[in-house]
């Protein structure tokens, strides 16, 4: 390599880094804020009404959440380690060939990977219910709970599969890990008891994503996400 091509290659590669630093630097100053701080920025009371809502819901959801799993825990059903499992069993491509049948078609390889834990089927029992009334009473577009690795056990939208990829990739979103940086900044948050972020999903929808942090037992687990559109 002559001299000229490798002055231009590390040009390139400097441009590349400092843009990548602007952007994880506007990612992290621009989009990312306490509950106080955001509704600071708000002049309509409606969409502060609305924030503040949610707000209240995803607090209160967190505890709700804290409440079922220590109880279940101290029932003996479950125990601590199974509760925080880290261990993703993933979901195999013949589950999805013996629902579809005849709909199957390669295009599913390409599917998001699903997994299940110790606690999923208990979650899919005594949560999902309750996370498609209030999503439904209050017009979210998600309610979740999301562990310390993004690892969503119950989606408000688990509709079953249908064969048509696109509209199973909208509705058919359980037992998924949501790895993306908005996804684990808030299940690894700590710091601020509700976090609010812009989120731009894989659906191609820009909403405003809020959460709270769930402690088990004095322990941090991961947090309660709210996805919801200011009216």
């Amino acid at each position: 390599m002559s001299l000229k091509n490798f002055n231009n290659s590390t040009k390139k590669i400097l441009r590349i880094t400092f843009l990548l630093i602007f952007i994880l630097y506007y990612n992290n100053v621009y989009c990312q804020n306490s509950l106080k701080e955001f509704l600071k920025g708000i002049t309509s009371n409606q969409t502060k009404k609305q924030v503040e809502q949610a707000a209240e819901i995803c607090r209160k959801f967190a505890g709700y959440v804290s409440n079922l799993f220590e109880d279940v825990i101290k029932s003996g059903k479950l125990k601590k380690y199974q509760v925080f499992d880290r261990f993703y069993i993933p979901v195999s491509i013949s589950k999805y060939k013996e629902i579809l049948g005849s709909k199957f078609s390669r295009k599913y390889y390409s599917f998001p990977s699903q997994f299940t834990t110790s606690y999923t089927n208990f979650l899919e029992e005594k949560l999902l219910s309750y996370q498609k009334k209030l999503v439904a009473q209050y017009g979210f577009v998600y309610l979740v709970i999301s562990d310390y690795n993004g690892y969503v056990p119950t989606h408000n939208k688990n509709e079953p599969l249908t064969g048509d990829l696109r509209k199973d990739l909208k509705n058919h979103r359980s037992r998924r890990i949501y790895s993306d940086v908005v996804g684990l900044r808030a299940s690894r948050n700590t710091k601020i008891k509700v976090l609010l972020q812009y989120y731009s999903r894989d659906t191609s929808e820009k909403i405003i994503d809020i959460s709270s942090p769930i402690y088990i037992l004095g322990k941090h687990w991961g947090c309660v996400r709210i996805g919801f559109k200011i009216n």
